[in-house]
């Protein structure tokens, strides 16, 4: 494990967000260079679609998503209670 002095305790694993997830191989190298398991992350993995809706964004929803992330966090933001 690594200790990190910006969190209190030690990081278990890495989760890659953002659409340089989405290079697999560069993840995996950081992940084996640092010695931690790692995931990349899907912020769409928990959104429904609205009953009846019937977008074709042209998006395989079945592939994750970490492109997403910052929108979908600046989406629920004001919904956390302390967000910034």
């Amino acid at each position: 494990m690594i200790s990190c002095s910006v969190f209190p305790s030690f990081v278990e694993r890495v989760l890659f967000l953002g659409g340089q997830a989405r290079d697999r191989r560069f993840c995996e190298e950081i992940a084996r260079r640092i010695d931690l398991p790692a995931h990349i992350g899907d912020p769409l993995a928990r959104v429904g679609r609205a009953d009846g809706v019937k977008w074709n964004t042209g998006m395989d929803r079945r592939q994750a998503q970490p492109a997403w992330a910052v929108a979908v966090g600046l989406s629920i933001g004001a919904e956390m209670p302390n967000a910034a």
